[in-house]
């Protein structure tokens, strides 16, 4: 479930698109689109409604649900960075739930100067892989890459892991030149700064 688009299949594209909507699913739930296989461009976000995107399963994001093997999320911006959710948004899910994306199989991020950011007020996963800015990287692409992201806002799982950039960072999977400046709360579980579970690479 998308606040765009359900599923932007491979080749396909979103291009400077909003959306001020409250948006609900159970699983693969996104701000902009529930799954991307395609290409999504994005620029600073300018609602300012107070909204939210709840799933009750998996893969929950401010922007995308799940990016798969063949997506990617760039920023469109040229002057600073990205601010792609704001703080009138709040992200709610079971698991895998991220600021900008729950899950993450594919590409990811911004340039250096000009990085993707959330600013969501509350990312929250009720049983865990709470991200600022994705909940969880996985899967057999080698190339699963997030790089130049920042997290503004607050990360909170109830249990479980919770990271200000990604929840758990997967095996071969990269994290690359992100900062992040919330709040990481885990009630039970392991929660850090940048990256709560890690198996894969963190590099500055």
């Amino acid at each position: 479930v998308g606040g765009i688009v359900g599923y932007n299949l491979q080749g396909g594209t979103v291009q400077d698109n909003q959306s001020s909507a409250n948006v609900t699913g159970t699983s693969r739930v996104g701000g902009i689109a529930g799954e991307n296989g395609g290409t999504v461009s994005l620029a600073e976000n300018t609602a300012k409604n107070p909204r939210t995107i709840a799933g009750s399963g998996q893969g929950v994001g401010g922007i995308l649900g799940v990016n798969t093997a063949t997506g990617q999320l760039t920023t469109g911006t040229t002057t600073g960075d990205a601010v792609v959710t704001d703080q009138h948004l709040t992200v709610t899910g079971q698991s895998k739930v991220g600021g900008i994306a729950g899950i993450n199989r594919g590409r990811l991020g911004g340039t250096e100067g000009h990085s993707l950011t959330n600013n969501a007020k509350l990312v929250r996963a009720t049983q865990g892989l709470a991200g600022g800015v994705v909940g969880a990287q996985e899967g057999t692409n080698i190339t699963t890459v997030l790089s130049y992201a920042k997290n503004l806002g607050e990360v909170i799982a109830n249990k479980g892991a919770a990271g200000g950039i990604v929840g758990q960072n997967g095996e071969d999977h990269q994290v690359q030149h992100c900062v992040n400046a919330g709040d990481v709360t885990s009630n039970n579980g392991y929660a850090g700064g940048v990256v709560s579970e890690n198996y894969g690479t963190i590099a500055d």
